[in-house]
Order: structure tokens, then sequence, then C-alpha cells
């Protein structure tokens, strides 16, 4: 039998840190285990489950914090690689809630977006939540937009050069859209050998002045983001 220690709650809010034991049966509740598996043996309802990032990953020392339905904190642990006959189980939390009734966990850890997740209700012994996306916090990036022409005729095709940039990285990669308001006049791929620069042919416009605005929409490492409005005037050829 395999004992681990699980913090019950921080010391700030008065709960005791208690020792728990570890039984067999927790192996049942997971679909690769065929020996004992790490679960708390105790009696006293808990919530259970393994913490991934957006790509599927197990992460460990995620803070879990169980709350009840009046927002105080009853429990939390950190996320760990409980045992498995198959191997290590990465990202896999329990906290003992001490009582049926609804809660809602926190998961936090640094470099990713904490979330929270409401209405949870435990009936039961065990309430078992499966997998758990946090996603880790991107990189935020800057988009600025500058026409070729601020004036051209109908006859032509306005271009707007656009570079996104970001501390991440000299070579950001991802779509880039022209709007106008929330129609697409226009679009391109930002390639990695570009170097975050890109040149965008525009649909053809009728006359008027139009308001445009230069779109990054980001990728899976970066966050989107949008260039300040430019002005393209579009008049009629002359005769």
């Amino acid at each position: 039998m395999h004992v681990r220690t699980v913090v019950a709650a921080v010391a700030a809010a008065g709960l005791c840190v208690v020792p728990f034991a570890m039984s067999a049966d927790a192996a049942t509740s997971h679909p690769q285990a065929t020996a004992a598996a790490p679960h708390a043996a105790a009696s006293s309802p808990l919530i259970k489950g393994v913490v991934v990032d957006q790509s599927g990953k197990a992460i460990d020392d995620v803070k879990v914090q169980a709350l009840d339905k009046k927002g105080k904190p009853v429990a939390s642990a950190l996320t760990y690689a409980s045992q498995w006959a198959s191997g290590p189980q990465h990202g896999f939390f329990f906290v003992e809630v001490g009582a049926k009734g609804t809660y809602s966990l926190t998961l936090s850890k640094s470099g990713y977006d904490t979330r929270t997740i409401s209405g949870l209700e435990v009936t039961k012994r065990r309430l078992a939540l499966g997998e758990l996306t946090l996603k880790k916090t991107l990189p935020s990036t800057k988009t600025t937009a500058e026409l070729s022409d601020k004036s051209i005729t109908t006859k032509e095709k306005g271009e707007i050069e656009v570079k996104v940039s970001t501390s991440a990285t000299k070579r950001p990669t991802g779509d880039i859209e022209i709007l106008e308001g929330r129609r697409v006049v226009g679009e391109a791929t930002l390639k990695a050998g570009a170097k975050g620069e890109v040149s965008v042919v525009l649909d053809k416009l009728g006359v008027g002045s139009h308001h445009l605005v230069a779109s990054y929409l980001g990728s899976s490492s970066l966050k989107a983001s949008k260039s300040g409005s430019v002005t393209l005037v579009v008049k009629k050829p002359r005769r």
C-alpha cells in the first residue's frame, strides 16, 4: 500500500494536515490501472481528476483548491505523479472536501491561466472529473499596419504592410486578416521566414473612406492582437 500525505487545507484556513492511506480500489476508476493506485482510503467525500495542458500533456505541481458554495476554502492539494501498474500518472490530484454538497475548484500554476470550475455536485463518496485542461499563458503580441498608399482609385487594389512583433520570437507565424468592421477585405499568412512582416493586398473597395484594422489571429504559442485603424480613401479615376 502506497502512503501519501495530502494537505487538506492551508494552515491559515484553520484546517489540519491529514495523512491519508491509499487503497487499491481506485484502480477500478482508471482505465489504465491494473494494480493498486493512490487514493484516499477515508470515507469522507472527495473530488479527483487529472490536470493537462492544451496538448493533453499532464501537469504536475498545479495547486488545486476546493471551495464550498460560500467561497470558503475547504481543501487543497498539488497535482503529482500517482503510481499505476502501467507507469506514473502525472497531473493526478484528489481533495477531500469533508461533506457532500456543491463545490468549486480553482486550478493555478505559474505560466498558466488560472481556471475555476463551478457547480460541482458531490453526492457520493467520490466525484471523478477526468481530465481538466489548464491553458498555458501565451506571450502577447503587437500588430501594426501601414498603408502603401493612403489614396487609390476604384481601378486599384489597396495594400497594407502588417508587422507582428513579440518578445517570445523574432519569427512569429499565423494568419492575418484585414477588417473593415466585421467584414474581411484582405488575408495573408505570416511565415517564419518573413520575420513578422507581410504585405496584404486588399479586395477592390468602393468609393469612400475605409477604416481598416489588421488582425493577427495568433497561434498555438502566441496571443492574437489587432492594429490601430488606418484609413484608405478610394476615389473615382480621372477621365
